[in-house]
């Protein structure tokens, strides 16, 4: 979908039995320096995958005209989807790791009138390190 310039998030998971759909994005940051960080057009990027995501979605299950782009995209039956979650894993180095709240609290003050306006019930940021960490809860538990 570049021809259109819409970004698409890198993983998608559907969990029937809660009738809530992830969408997940993946960054790896850890080749820039501390000094090429812009977190201002890093979050703007942030921003911009999932509401291309959501304009693909609803183009699909309204079936407007460029439904068919999009059908590769979107594999399942929206009209399941109740729940709707989105998080963003940044893979940073070590002396950057204090960028991932800075990251996580912008993101959320310029996605929050989105979330609102889809009824999103997570939204956020999170460290590669902290990713791994709720991972392994989740399995241990």
């Amino acid at each position: 979908m570049s021809s259109f310039h819409f970004k698409e998030m890198d993983v998608s998971w559907y969990n029937q039995s809660e009738e809530k759909l992830w969408l997940i994005e993946l960054k790896d940051y850890t080749s820039i320096s501390n000094e090429q960080i812009d977190i201002e057009s890093r979050v703007n990027e942030l921003v911009k995958k999932p509401v291309d995501a959501l304009s693909m979605m609803l183009c699909v299950k309204h079936g407007y005209a460029m439904a068919a782009e999009f059908d590769c995209i979107v594999p399942i039956n929206l009209d399941g989807v109740r729940r709707l979650s989105l998080l963003n894993v940044v893979h940073l180095n070590q002396s950057q790791q204090t960028n991932a709240a800075l990251i996580n609290e912008r993101y959320k003050q310029k996605f929050k009138a989105y979330a609102t306006l889809f009824n999103i019930s997570y939204f956020g940021v999170m460290s590669s390190e902290q990713a791994r960490r709720k991972i392994t809860e989740f399995t241990v538990q």
